[in-house]
């Protein structure tokens, strides 16, 4: 016997926007930091996911200012939880 929970998401347009910039906010964060870690790495420096992710929330307010329309962690997790 399977027991399974089959959950759907169906979002509005506006949720679904949200989403969508979050997703692409978390892309940006993860690919940011794996260029610095790269540039860290070839430099003889060691950082970790905490490091870089303390670094970009310094430089966010202001270089990427619009990062601030989603929330904190869609950034954050992207960098510490795969770094």
């Amino acid at each position: 016997m399977k027991i399974a929970h089959h959950i759907e998401l169906k979002p509005n347009n506006k949720q679904l926007a949200y989403f969508v910039q979050a997703c692409g906010i978390a892309r940006f964060s993860y690919n940011w930091a794996l260029n610095q870690w790269k540039e860290n790495y070839q430099n003889g420096d060691k950082s970790s996911g905490m490091i870089l992710s303390k670094h970009l929330n310094s430089i966010k307010k202001d270089d990427f200012p619009w990062m601030y329309d989603v929330t904190k962690s869609a950034s954050q997790m992207a960098i510490v939880i795969r770094l």
